[in-house]
């Protein structure tokens, strides 16, 4: 047989070096297949479980890790489809603008996900007796990339609000509101 027919479909992809593995830890099984299709050239990068109580944030180091990678393969099927966790690592690679593929692990497959990443559009309304706290929250989920829509950055002295008209400070253009 001519070796370039013994290459696989995924060799074909011209994988990025560094690849953020996104996955459920109950799949270890379809990770490992996945691990054995990757070209060698390949550094695949597996979050280590962590065990926090729910008041502290892990996803600081999550996030590090998938800015850290050339780009994110997530699993599909079994936990993994389920977990939120793949879905936000999946998602906020796509916002990255990091190549984000989907491994099949019945078919060994890996094919690039071309999707969009979900519109996160965030309307805050909040106390300004409370606006340093908000600013707080506001920064942290600028930096994840949400659509923020906030009257202090949104609606300047002189925007039609009344007629739903406001200023878009991203763009320096008029929207609706």
């Amino acid at each position: 047989m001519w070796p370039w027919r013994r290459r696989s479909k995924i060799v074909r992809l011209h994988l990025p070096h560094k690849l953020f593995i996104s996955h459920s830890y109950k799949d270890a099984e379809a990770r490992k297949r996945l691990l054995a299709t990757l070209p060698k050239d390949v550094e695949p990068f597996i979050f280590p479980p962590i065990v926090v109580p729910p008041e502290q944030m892990i996803s600081d180091k999550l996030l590090d890790a998938i800015r850290a990678c050339d780009g994110l393969i997530n699993l599909q099927g079994g936990a993994s489809a389920e977990s939120f966790w793949v879905a936000l690592e999946r998602d906020y690679a796509l916002r990255q603008g990091k190549p984000v593929y989907s491994f099949d692990p019945v078919t060994d497959t890996l094919v690039r996900d071309t999707s969009q990443p979900l519109a996160l559009k965030v309307f805050v309304s909040s106390s300004h007796h409370d606006r340093s706290e908000v600013l707080l929250i506001l920064e942290i989920m600028r930096q994840r990339y949400f659509d923020l829509w906030f009257d202090e950055w949104n609606i300047l002295p002189g925007d039609k609000w009344e007629e739903g008209k406001c200023s878009d400070l991203t763009t320096g253009s008029t929207v609706e509101a």
